[in-house]
């Protein structure tokens, strides 16, 4: 879903991912091993290292107006979202946050009227921070972000890619603990985008906007 010019960081993020979970892990055992089993005030609670993997599918709507016409790609669409940070409260983690969705040949259509089947795939990319709100003891969550976007289009004959814009992300969800420190869920999120780009026939600027609606599983360590 994320494109060559995001892949150093996404890296960088794994690497970030195995040093913190290591050093959580040396510390859980050190606790442990001084406590006994019914002892653990962990169990269940939101503290520490937060890292969250969230995909599912939606409906992504792709727009930009070029000489007084709208141009839409519409369709369905798959979406993910990983989230990495650290609670402060129970309730409030910070995070960064990496999110997208990726449409398989979307509708084409021209000021409301479908004309066929582009034969492309569209990405949005994101990556930016947020944070998570945790409604206890429910484990509801609201989840916030604010993130550099990118649009890349890819054809057969080409591969064609946007600046950077702006996107944001909104997540409700409602996760079950399946684990002293893993929990699953499901979640509604919404995302928009607005990022700048470039009629390369005539060279107009232009604004590529995005809508995004999806419905996401998720798997949540903290």
């Amino acid at each position: 879903m994320f494109h060559a010019s995001m892949k150093k960081n996404i890296v960088l993020i794994l690497v970030m991912i195995l040093l913190i979970y290591g050093v959580q892990g040396i510390s859980y055992s050190q606790v442990t091993s001084t406590v006994t089993a019914g002892d653990d005030d962990t169990a269940h609670k939101h503290d520490g290292f937060f890292l969250r993997f969230s995909t599912g599918i939606g409906r992504t709507i792709s727009g930009e107006r070029i000489e007084r016409e709208e141009f839409t790609l519409d369709g369905f669409s798959g979406n993910s979202t990983i989230g990495i940070g650290y609670a402060i409260t129970e309730e409030m983690i910070p995070n960064l946050v990496i999110f997208g969705s990726t449409v398989q040949d979307p509708i084409v259509k021209v000021d409301g009227k479908e004309i066929g089947e582009a034969d492309a795939e569209i990405t949005i990319s994101n990556i930016g921070i947020g944070t998570t709100h945790y409604f206890m003891p429910s484990n509801v969550y609201v989840s916030t972000s604010f993130a550099l976007a990118n649009g890349i289009v890819k054809t057969e004959e080409e591969e064609l890619e946007t600046d950077i814009g702006m996107g944001i992300n909104l997540s409700i969800g409602k996760e079950w603990w399946v684990s002293d420190n893993w929990g699953i869920g499901v979640a509604a999120q919404l995302s928009t985008t607005v990022i700048p780009d470039k009629n390369l026939t005539t060279g107009e600027e232009l604004e590529l906007r995005t809508r995004s609606i999806g419905i996401l599983f998720s798997a949540t360590f903290n």
